[in-house]
């Protein structure tokens, strides 16, 4: 996390991961890996990602670009 921050250099707030609303008698919730938060008056898009032992450099990469694009028109 360290690395990250100084890295980036910003506060991520909402990150990946599950999130939901829970009423009392229904959950409604989702796994965030694409979305747009409102900061402000302007919408940010933020993606993210797993790397483990496993991964490959070249994948995870490729894998990234395709997840962060966005076909605006």
């Amino acid at each position: 996390m360290e690395i990250i921050l100084n890295t980036e250099g910003y506060e991520r707030g909402f990150y990946t991961g599950i999130f939901g609303h829970f009423d009392g008698h229904n959950l409604d919730s989702a796994v965030a890996i694409r979305f747009l938060e409102k900061q402000g008056e302007q919408l940010v898009f933020k993606s993210g990602g797993g790397i483990t032992f496993q991964s490959e450099a070249d994948k995870e990469y490729k894998e990234m670009q395709n997840k962060v694009y966005v076909p605006v028109y």
